[in-house]
């Protein structure tokens, strides 16, 4: 009996979800935490969903960098 997987697959999202993952977008322009705080305010204004999963890996990320302020922010 073999198992099977769900593959989270980001190219067919929706438009009310991010177009790419939201740890790609918060670390686009670098890891410093002024571009990260930046991208993470275009995100949250953007209005726009993110997956669970997506929350938990950002946060795990962010706060892999040091960034603990933003991490946060996005918990």
């Amino acid at each position: 009996m073999a198992t099977s997987t769900k593959t989270k697959l980001i190219a067919k999202r929706s438009s009310k979800y991010l177009e790419e993952a939201l740890y790609r977008r918060l670390f686009r322009e670098g890891s410093s935490p002024a571009s990260v705080r930046k991208e993470l305010t275009l995100f949250l204004k953007s209005r726009k969903r993110a997956f669970k999963w997506e929350v938990g890996v950002s946060i795990r990320k962010l706060r892999d960098r040091k960034c603990f302020r933003p991490a946060l922010k996005v918990h």
